[in-house]
């Protein structure tokens, strides 16, 4: 039995169990592993691999936000007034992570040194990234203490389990 399809065997269960949108963190952190696959891939000095990480990741965070807007913010919009969680603070920090990934991979794309040439290139790649790192990380604490917490409170166990369960079995569709 291959690796994939235990992997989404176990998707499938995660999804099924899922019980409050908090379960989502799980996701964000499948989805951080490919970033940190990518930054392996610098430390190495590999930049084609690299690229190709960084390009993973994007789909599945591109997938993750269209996922989120498209399911969860419509259900959100009913909360009213959420003390520091207006939607368009969440929508606006989805597009700044688009813009960082798009500036990121022209980074990585250009670099192609060899030696301390490419030591030095993969240092300033990752000073980029720290900066993207404090936007994911900021942007997953908004929706861990204000976004998921409201979207449970907001629905009912049935509609919560409905809901968990297309989004999850739909981001991790793209895992692969």
């Amino acid at each position: 039995m291959g690796t994939k399809t235990i992997k989404g065997r176990n998707r499938d269960r995660n999804a099924r169990q899922a019980t409050s949108f908090l379960d989502l963190l799980n996701t964000h952190h499948e989805i951080f592993e490919v970033f940190l696959e990518h930054q392996e891939a610098l430390l190495r000095e590999d930049f084609p691999l690299a690229l190709r990480r960084l390009k993973s990741y994007e789909r599945k965070i591109k997938r993750h936000i269209r996922e989120e807007e498209e399911f969860l913010m419509p259900i959100y919009s009913r909360a009213g007034k959420v003390p520091g969680g207006d939607p368009q603070l969440f929508f606006g920090e989805h597009q700044r992570i688009a813009e960082f990934i798009d500036r990121l991979k022209k980074i990585v794309s250009g670099r192609k040194g060899q030696g301390r040439n490419a030591t030095r290139q993969a240092i300033e790649i990752l000073y980029q990234e720290a900066m993207f790192r404090w936007l994911i990380e900021h942007h997953d604490e908004r929706e861990k203490h204000i976004l998921y917490p409201t979207l449970d409170r907001l629905t009912t166990a049935a509609e919560r389990k409905r809901i968990l369960r297309k989004v999850i079995s739909s981001q991790l569709s793209v895992a692969s």
